[in-house]
């Protein structure tokens, strides 16, 4: 409809996009970047147009090209919209040059299979059949059922035949030939296709076949001179008879003169001790294996239905279910293939276990309740333990932390914790400590003494080696144990020395720019800012006060309050406040809240990153009809004290505060709110996590503004201080202030 304005309005072309929800996918980014870099190469509007369309199916992510929409819509061979956009010179027609990328992906289209629509985590694979292509004649590539071989070699191909100056090769063929493609007659890829159906088809051998062998001898005229690459799926060739005539046409293509090089596409591997079996005469065989964890979740978060611009708060797109899944921890590590733990099991069996097939399916067929048990899952921290000293620092956080969660009533987060716990206590019999290898070590030592006195010379030399063991292991516990006390001990002085740094810094900035602190304003401490998008205007308003005071004037208006996860306001001094000013009801509505599920605490009503609304209803002195209780992933006194490179952490925080604030704002859009007010949520003023929490409480709160039909936007600060810095991280961030 927006699109049709335009054209009703005299805008004589208008790209546009079908799409019920919000943009938020890369998908569109890639699109609009190749539309402009195609019109800056002269391109057509036309041929821009299908180049950047091309751009967003090959890429690695969902590609619904049709969404994609050329206003006035007009058949292919009408030259309306072949007009040039930012010069005036002519415009070459269509497929003419056979050098430009759009001539190139038509022949692919005519010669290889599509790569499927979601492709992912394949990119080393990729590198090592482009490596091995360059060193070897025949590159075989294998692995189980479902990992995406097929997709893989088409990848390959594609990447081939699109850069055809780098690689050199005059053809890229796919034999047999791909489901929809269509061999022209009297071509080499023609004459391939005909003599490989009749491979197939072969009973026995073929050199009695008259036509099959005039096919041949075209092949081999038609060879003469060309680089060729062919991609050959030999699991097509289930017969005895068809694969010993396959193998022996490729023997006489490779020991020929021809310049041809072939990647094959071995049979699916159904057992890894099968696998073990071939290795000893295919060892030149790529294998592959499982994608990594985060691969996995972005192929999971492409497929799922309830990952959307509208679905899960926690996760609204593929990017955003990775970064849940997969902490930085993890992501950072170089190869993940050689982490594992109890969470990542669960996780990776719940999501296909990383073979892309399986992967598919979950994400297709996974039930609601499933996909919010594997939120819940997702939620529950990742734990490493590399010494028995991290072992027992990992028990005594995570024991501490369990403990205030228990204090603050976040009985689910508490469950959480306890199955960590569990996990980590069962590593003990992994890690034991210093004193226990120590004792085990003087043991061994006793007998290895008794057997060379009863002359048990070889049980001798084996518990030898063995301790010659346990010394390198007590050794490396020690260093890990030192390592961790020079850490804590070090650290005050690092913060100390970077505290100076910053000041000595800040010092030379104020004393150089003076103009810029005119524009920041530091003992600014109340700003009005902007938000403009596409859909509507948004005003945020920073302030320090309570937002028990808050008045939405006549929007009809809602208060976030910072709760636990029973909605248990009596514990923290702003929700005592909000009871005082709601009085009898608003204590009564919240009473009356359901609970959800029974701990062995207590019964919790609401999970953390999740919010739940009482109202609309008279609540005395407050002059809002809505209060929405929030459950965040830090304590609403804002006590909860955090390391600054605590990554897991501070990650954990920046998910759950997203999903929470995202929570809100749905249930003040369902209940037609136009204004609303927060609270800043923090860790401990003055700790060294405070500022970024802070600017991670901010940058949300603007993004998801942007996204919804809010007309205000009230984030109350709990001091003139704190506003002062909000005010200075939104320009930072270059949001407009008004005037």
């Amino acid at each position: 409809r927006i699109g049709k304005s335009f054209l009703d309005a005299g805008v004589p072309h208008v790209i546009c996009c079908h799409h019920t929800e919000v943009f938020r996918d890369r998908a569109s980014y890639v699109f609009i970047k190749n539309l402009y870099r195609a019109l800056a190469w002269n391109k057509s509007l036309k041929q821009a147009f299908h180049h950047a369309q091309e751009a967003v199916r090959v890429e690695e992510m969902s590609k619904h090209i049709e969404r994609y929409v050329l206003l006035p819509q007009k058949p292919d061979d009408d030259p309306y919209h072949d007009v040039p956009i930012f010069y005036t010179e002519s415009v070459p027609p269509v497929g003419l040059s056979t050098e430009t990328e759009l001539q190139i992906m038509e022949e692919a289209r005519h010669t290889l299979p599509h790569v499927p629509k979601h492709f992912i985590g394949r990119e080393v694979d990729i590198c090592e059949v482009l490596e091995a292509l360059r060193v070897d004649d025949v590159v075989r590539v294998g692995g189980v059922k479902g990992s995406g071989k097929t997709s893989l070699v088409a990848a390959v191909c594609r990447y081939i035949q699109q850069r055809s100056k780098t690689f050199k090769f005059d053809d890229v063929f796919w034999l047999p030939s791909a489901h929809g493609v269509v061999p022209d007659k009297d071509t080499l890829f023609g004459d391939l296709c005909e003599y490989v159906d009749r491979i197939m088809k072969s009973n026995a051998g073929i050199a009695d076949d008259d036509e099959a062998m005039e096919c041949r001898e075209r092949i081999d005229l038609e060879l003469e001179g060309r680089r060729t690459l062919i991609a050959l799926d030999s699991r097509k060739f289930e017969t005895e008879a068809a694969s010993e005539n396959l193998e022996s046409f490729l023997g006489q293509l490779l020991s020929s003169s021809f310049d041809v090089k072939v990647i094959l596409i071995s049979p699916d591997s159904v057992a890894k001790d099968e696998e073990d079996d071939e290795e000893d005469h295919e060892d030149d065989t790529i294998r592959m294996g499982p994608i990594n964890f985060k691969s996995t979740a972005l192929l999971f978060g492409e497929i799922s239905r309830f990952i959307t611009a509208n679905g899960c708060p926690a996760a609204q797109s593929p990017d955003e279910f990775a970064a849940l899944m997969v902490p930085p921890s993890v992501a950072k590590l170089q190869d993940q293939t050689k982490f594992s733990s109890t969470r990542r099991t669960r996780l990776m069996s719940q999501i296909g276990n990383g073979i892309p097939l399986d992967v598919i399916r979950a994400g297709k067929n996974m039930p609601a309740s499933a996909f919010i048990h594997l939120i819940g899952m997702a939620n529950t921290p990742e734990v490493t333990v590399e010494s028995s000293s991290g072992l027992s620092a990992a028990l005594e956080k995570w024991a501490s932390q369990m403990e205030l969660a228990i204090a603050n009533k976040n009985f689910l987060r508490a469950m959480d914790l306890e199955q960590v716990l569990k996990e980590l206590n069962s590593m003990r019999s992994k890690f034991p400590s210093i004193d226990d290898l120590i004792a085990k070590e003087a043991d061994l030592h006793r007998r290895h003494t008794q057997c060379f006195k009863t002359r048990q010379y070889d049980e001798g030399n084996r518990l030898k080696r063995e301790i010659l063991a346990l010394k390198k292991q007590i050794m490396q516990e020690k260093r890990a144990a030192s390592s961790q006390h020079t850490t804590v001990v070090a650290r005050p002085d690092k913060i100390t020395d970077l505290q100076a740094q910053v000041k000595s810094i800040m010092e030379m900035a104020n004393s150089s720019f003076n103009s810029l602190n005119e524009l920041v304003a530091p003992d600014k401490t109340e700003a009005v800012f902007t938000l403009g998008s596409a859909y509507h205007n948004c005003v945020v308003r920073i302030y320090p006060g309570n937002v028990c005071d808050f008045d939405p004037g006549r929007d009809l208006g809602a208060t976030v309050c910072w709760t636990n996860e029973c909605c248990d306001l009596n514990i923290y001094d702003g929700g005592k406040n909000l009871l005082d000013y709601g009085g009898q009801n608003l204590d009564k509505d919240i009473s009356s809240l359901p609970g959800i599920t029974q701990t062995p605490w207590g019964i919790a009503k609401c999970g953390t990153g999740n919010a739940v609304i009482v109202g609309p209803g008279n609540y005395n002195d407050l002059r809002v009809h809505c209060v929405i209780l929030a459950v965040g992933p830090m304590s609403p006194s804002c006590e909860d004290e955090y390391e600054e490179n605590d990554e897991d952490s501070l990650h954990y925080i920046k998910v759950m505060l997203r999903s929470c604030i995202r929570s809100s704002l749905i249930l003040a859009k369902h209940s037609q709110v136009q204004s609303i007010a927060f609270p800043t949520l923090t860790s401990k003023v003055g700790g060294p996590a405070y500022e970024p929490t802070l600017m991670t409480n901010l940058k949300i709160l603007v993004e998801e503004a942007k996204h919804s039909d809010l007309n205000t936007l009230h984030i109350v600060a709990r001091s003139e201080e704190e506003s002062s810095k909000l005010i200075g991280i939104a320009m930072e961030l270059g949001l407009a202030l008004s005037s």
